[in-house]
């Protein structure tokens, strides 16, 4: 058999009932959605393109569970099965063309492909009865293409970065799938309820494309305005939003920062989310002027970049590229593989003091990935067992020197001050 050049991704999805959804080929075998890994593509990204595009289901959360390398009739196919655990949307036949049939069937009643009939069994009979997975990912196979470390997708956007983000909305939803793209929202969500009170809030969610940030606060009683210029990124959230029984606590508004001050038209928030936008934003001053003028006192903003202290690091201990580790110490820009486009390195500590000069107090910081972007064995991370532990010691990690001043992620938190009272 010869060296795998080709790879494909499949994607399992279990309903409360047990039954899996498959789908039948004209040959008259069954298997679970998937298809060819494209050129450029991570496994996990083309498991959500093709699950999309055959189904019309969204995922929300994707595991590994196993790879393989198969023989179809003597050339090597490297494959690749996910685990859904959550999806969005109903799922309907969107190709018939290439399929005769997609339902939900009791995987005991299907017949699969001879060369992948063992791992299937054997992956169903994993899934099915605990909706857990059970298989133990290998630790030596390869890592799926590039870490996000160097390729970091911006959550939200810009108008300038808005048609490269529409060509990889695939690659994105595969990134908020991965293990780091969970830690990333579920981190940015733990430092949030330090600072956020029990009772409801009214939130804007600055470039909050397909709302995932927006739905944690959604589910904890806030009420949440996202504002973005992507049309297919806003209709997700509302889907979302929609089967997370949320729909009425999340609302959209097509737009960019300019567009803050019509959102605030029933009065200002408490609470101004800009995550992942800033380096996309060249007038950072008027970004912080425009979220302070709708942002009540006593009122929060908070802001996520990449940091770029963390490049080098990356660079250095997870890939072994000193060269590049020492360009990337004073270069003023990063290149985003995923969207192809430049950005300016923000500072932090810069950061900190525009949101000082536009009205906020001095913000708290918190650091985001501190550890997960230098560990190379992305295989690990996987694993439920090591997810659990690997977030728990990040939560920890998060507010303790020095390691927020070299995570992947500066969150910084800034409170509006309370009016001054005239007696």
């Amino acid at each position: 058999m010869s060296t795998p050049q080709n790879m494909f991704a499949r994607v399992f999805v279990v309903d409360p009932a047990g039954r899996v959804l498959f789908i039948r080929d004209h040959s008259g075998y069954w298997n679970v959605p998937g298809g060819r890994v494209e050129a450029g593509e991570e496994p996990a990204a083309a498991a959500v393109r093709e699950l999309r595009e055959e189904t019309g289901l969204t995922v929300v959360e994707l595991v590994r569970v196993h790879h393989e390398v198969y023989d179809f009739d003597g050339v090597a196919w490297a494959g690749y099965f996910y685990w859904a655990r959550s999806v969005a949307g109903e799922p309907v036949l969107a190709e018939p063309d290439k399929a005769v049939e997609l339902a939900y069937r009791d995987p005991t009643d299907v017949a699969f492909h001879p060369a992948t009939s063992t791992a299937m069994a054997s992956l169903v009979s994993s899934l099915v009865p605990g909706f857990e997975p059970t298989i133990t990912v290998g630790r030596g196979a390869a890592i799926d293409g590039e870490h996000p470390a160097s390729t970091e997708p911006a959550d939200g956007r810009s108008t300038a970065g808005l048609q490269a983000f529409e060509r990889h909305l695939d690659a994105f939803r595969g990134y908020q799938a991965s293990p780091w793209g969970r830690l990333r929202y579920e981190q940015v969500a733990t430092n949030l309820a330090r600072h956020l009170p029990p009772h409801p809030l009214r939130v804007v969610d600055l470039g909050g494309g397909n709302g995932l940030d927006a739905l944690q606060l959604a589910e904890r009683g806030h009420h949440v305005t996202i504002v973005d210029p992507s049309p297919a990124s806003l209709a997700e959230a509302t889907a979302l939003a929609r089967e997370h029984g949320c729909a009425e606590r999340i609302r959209t508004r097509q737009g960019g920062i300019e567009d803050l001050a019509g959102a605030a038209e029933d009065g200002p928030f408490d609470v101004v989310l800009a995550h992942n936008v800033l380096q996309y934003i060249p007038d950072r001053a008027a970004a912080f002027a425009a979220m302070e003028a709708v942002l009540a006192p006593g009122g929060m903003v908070s802001v996520l970049v990449p940091n770029p202290a963390s490049d080098a690091l990356i660079a250095a201990v997870r890939r072994l590229e000193l060269s590049e580790a020492i360009r990337l110490l004073d270069a003023p820009t990063r290149h985003t593989l995923t969207y192809d486009l430049e950005v300016e390195a923000l500072s932090p500590s810069d950061l900190a003091a525009g949101m000082v000069a536009a009205g906020l107090g001095q913000p708290v910081r918190y650091g985001v990935r501190a550890v997960c972007d230098l560990i190379a064995d992305d295989e690990a991370k996987h694993d439920p067992v090591v997810y659990a532990e690997l977030l728990r010691l990040e939560n920890l990690l998060a507010d303790r020197h020095p390691y927020p001043e070299t995570a992947r992620f500066a969150h910084l938190v800034s409170t509006k001050p309370e009016a001054t009272r005239l007696d």
